[in-house]
């Protein structure tokens, strides 16, 4: 076991193990959500629900700034990490107001027939408290606190999915009391995290604040990259086609972005990790990328076969006849599993190796790719043409990202040739 996965404490090994686990739980929850949601609902209604929340994920970027990834790349001791926390905390706080009164105000007036305020309130509630959450997960992770990590999520998770079980059996067929429920949670348990990490309320000090979002501006540009070739299909959709094809195309792509949480769960845990032995082991660090990197092989052929034999299948088993055209669109999304997985074993060797930096430019070039064709095939293709485009797009990532991880790989080796000599 230690020759394939060159960690020597098994503990890593359990705790990667651990880590995807619950991150697939979590994610498998949410799926269901989804699924159960749409059903319930119609394409129709959840059209309406997952353009408002599409729309926010993809300005969320706003109050994010990428400071989770940012956080986990950093090295500090307990104290530093506290302050900085505190400090993240202080600007989604701030920031989160600032951007849900902009999104909620300014969206129904562009799109009144698209966007309704209501839903956009309160999925803001929900994507807000949600990213505070996640930032104090991030703090459990750097801590090594695994355990707590995964049952902080899993139940946060949980109580969303009970919440809307709740509902349809109080027979509930109206989606805003479904969305209130979830942003109850969402709040819920982000309150439960900040009382058990105890964030100091500070003033913000502008220079040191401008400085942490300088340092940081990398990984918010990349984010919000991400975010555009994950989310910019279902708003061009929407604004094109029309909040039907959204209802019909989106459980599709959730399951496949879903899926994407096993390849996450590898590559949040190893990046402090791989970013110590970077700094301190270039040897180790060379052993354990490459085992990264044949992990997340192997986890993305077995989800991009999964879902190609099984995907079309469970989405008509769960959802109904009303969901045939979206059982054919996973199927066609299926590779996407694979290129994806790759990307993240890469994405860790490159940020960890300090190329954060390298890793825009092919961000800028896939969703510049993304927007240009899915504009050009969205009103020839609808939803297959958004499909294709995403395959697309995720092709040059996929490739662009695994030269610079070569290239990083290659310049860790030659200075630690360079030391041995």
């Amino acid at each position: 076991m230690d020759k394939f996965f060159p960690l020597r404490k098994k503990r890593h090994l359990v705790n990667v193990g651990a880590f995807g686990i619950a991150a697939a739980l979590g994610q498998f929850m949410m799926m269901l959500f989804t699924f159960l949601l749409a059903r319930r609902v119609g394409p129709v209604s959840y059209g309406f629900y997952f353009s408002s929340f599409s729309l926010l994920f993809l300005t969320s970027i706003l109050f994010n700034n990428g400071l989770d990834t940012w956080l986990l790349n950093q090295k500090l001791n307990e104290t530093e990490l506290h302050e900085t926390y505190s400090q993240i905390v202080t600007v989604k706080t701030i920031g989160g107001i600032v951007w849900a009164a902009l999104v909620v105000v300014i969206a129904p007036l562009i799109r009144p027939d698209v966007y309704l305020r209501i839903l956009l309130l309160i999925n803001a509630v929900d994507i807000w408290t949600d990213a505070v959450f996640m930032s104090s997960l991030a703090v459990l992770n750097i801590q090594g606190k695994v355990k707590e990590y995964s049952i902080s999520l899993i139940l946060s998770r949980t109580f969303k999915l009970l919440s809307l079980l709740m509902l349809m059996f109080l027979g509930t067929e109206e989606v805003i009391p479904y969305a209130i429920g979830r942003a109850f949670i969402s709040i819920l348990v982000a309150t439960v995290a900040l009382c058990r990490l105890k964030p100091r309320i500070i003033p913000i000090r502008f220079p040191a604040l401008l400085n942490k979002l300088k340092s940081s501006r990398f990984f918010a540009l990349s984010d919000f990259l991400a975010t555009i070739y994950m989310q910019i299909d279902i708003t061009l959709l929407n604004l094109m086609v029309g909040s039907f094809q959204v209802g019909v195309y989106s459980p599709a792509s959730s399951m496949i972005n879903a899926l994407f949480v096993l390849p996450t769960a590898v590559h949040l845990y190893t990046l402090p990790l791989l970013t110590r032995y970077y700094y301190d082991d270039p040897p180790k660090f060379v052993k354990f990328a490459k085992n990264i990197n044949f992990l997340t092989l192997i986890l993305g052929l077995i989800l991009c076969l999964g879902v190609y034999l099984l995907g079309g299948w469970l989405i008509v088993r769960i959802l109904g006849t009303d969901y045939e055209a979206t059982s054919r669109i996973i199927v066609v999304l299926s590779p996407i599993l694979l290129m994806k997985s790759l990307e993240f074993g890469f994405a860790s060797i490159i940020v960890a190796g300090g190329a954060q930096k390298k890793r825009v430019m092919p961000q800028i070039f896939a969703s510049f790719v993304n927007v240009l064709f899915n504009l050009i095939l969205i009103p020839r293709f609808g939803i297959v043409g958004a499909a294709k485009t995403y395959l697309i797009s995720e092709s040059i990532l996929m490739l662009w990202y695994g030269w610079i991880a070569y290239a990083t790989f290659r310049n860790v080796k030659c200075k630690e040739v360079k030391n041995d000599s």
